[in-house]
């Protein structure tokens, strides 16, 4: 656990001095003619090589659905990289779920045939 809070402070100084390194970088480009990078922003992860189990993750992160947010599960979980890129995925597959449940049920609706003024509902 010391290593880890060791490691949290480590990051954050070296998260703080590329953000100075970047004014210089910036300066540095637009002086050499390379473009105004002054409005880019970056982040640096740190990947602190622990073993994690993510099936324990993923698993405590299902066992807590209606306790916290899916917003909140999603950013806990080992895989999702960008929250509001997985939500707007999962919202894309859901309507497509229920447009092709839709679709399938207005074709069983409509899979009755006419025939000869009576309906023949067989198959």
């Amino acid at each position: 656990m010391d290593l880890d809070i060791d490691c949290a402070a480590l990051a954050a100084e070296l998260q703080d001095t590329f953000v100075q390194m970047k004014v210089f970088f910036d300066v540095y480009f637009q002086v050499v003619g390379k473009g105004d990078f002054t409005k880019e922003k970056f982040n640096v992860l740190f990947n602190a090589d622990l073993p994690v189990n993510e099936t324990d993750i993923i698993t405590n992160i299902r066992n807590s659905e209606g306790i916290i947010s899916k917003r909140t599960r999603l950013a806990n979980h080992p895989w999702v990289r960008d929250v509001d890129e997985e939500m707007e995925q999962l919202k894309q597959e859901q309507q497509e779920a229920v447009e092709q449940f839709g679709s399938g049920l207005f074709d069983d609706a409509m899979g009755a045939t006419q025939s000869g003024g009576a309906i023949d509902d067989e198959r």
